[in-house]
């Protein structure tokens, strides 16, 4: 597991109660602005007083081309404190690279995450859509819903929160249909989670809107492996003319930030303490 930095700050001297969130059938969207390692497994449970988040995905939510103080978990985790300074928060990053949510309820990886992690308040669930996925995106909604069932069930209570997957044009990019074709499915993702009543966060179109904003520099550059990713611009006026290394698809740090911001904005939402 990823641990953060924040593991041994001093707790709150007082319970600050409990979270609740909003009953099943209300949906809302969030205003605001890799390696093939294993998975490791949690091991940090969280105290009664403590907001227990989840965070699922392949390897643009493992984010491991980052050190730990710069992955998702601590993107969201740091904003957290910002806006609840009173609230204590556990944020746990269990994605793995390459992992679909198939393959997260074939491996029996959730069931070990159950025996590791008693108690989970909130979910956020990502995963890109895989464009040579023979099931299409039928499939992969499938796979959403069935994972969404598998984390109610586990953890009864639970907010499960999807994400739509991560996308943006570069001017240099290749010219290709991805987008095209990609913009749909996601429609078709966000149509069935507010259908059956989940919470969704837009992060494809979000990101879109950001890039037709001239905001493009939100992933990191060079090819999908870690000894080839570059984490900045440092090298583009090097290769700015190469379509390939534009082609990565892994944010890099400025849209984790973002991506956090976002997710703190839906948990406003569904939030209310008693």
């Amino acid at each position: 597991m990823t641990t953060t930095i924040w593991e041994k700050a001093e707790p709150v001297q007082e319970p600050v109660g409990e979270w609740i969130f909003t009953a099943e059938g209300e949906t809302f969207e969030a205003d605001g602005a890799g390696s093939q390692r294993e998975a490791e497994q949690p091991e940090v449970t969280a105290e009664p007083d403590v907001c227990s988040i989840a965070l699922f995905g392949d390897g643009t939510v493992t984010c491991d081309y980052f050190p730990p103080a710069n992955r998702p978990e601590n993107h969201l985790m740091v904003r957290l404190r910002k806006a609840f300074p009173e609230q204590r928060f556990l944020v746990q990053n269990l994605a793995a690279p390459g992992e679909t949510a198939a393959d997260l309820l074939r491996s029996g990886r959730l069931e070990q995450i159950r025996g590791a992690i008693p108690q989970i308040h909130l979910a956020f669930v990502r995963y890109n859509m895989d464009e040579s996925d023979p099931g299409g995106a039928r499939g992969h909604i499938g796979s959403l819903k069935l994972l969404g069932d598998a984390l109610r069930e586990q953890y009864p209570g639970i907010t499960v929160i999807f994400e739509t997957g991560i996308w943006v044009h570069h001017p240099a990019q290749f010219t290709g249909d991805s987008h095209a074709r990609l913009g749909p499915i996601y429609d078709q993702v966000r149509g069935w989670a507010t259908e059956v009543g989940y919470p969704i966060v837009d992060v494809f179109t979000k990101m879109q809107a950001e890039a037709a904003k001239g905001n493009w520099d939100l992933r990191v550059r060079g090819l999908p492996t870690p000894e080839q990713t570059v984490v900045d611009d440092s090298f583009d006026e090097f290769f700015g003319g190469e379509p390939i290394y534009f082609a990565n698809i892994h944010p890099n740090s400025r849209c984790l930030g973002m991506i956090a911001e976002w997710e703190v904005a839906m948990i406003r939402q569904l939030a209310r303490k008693v």
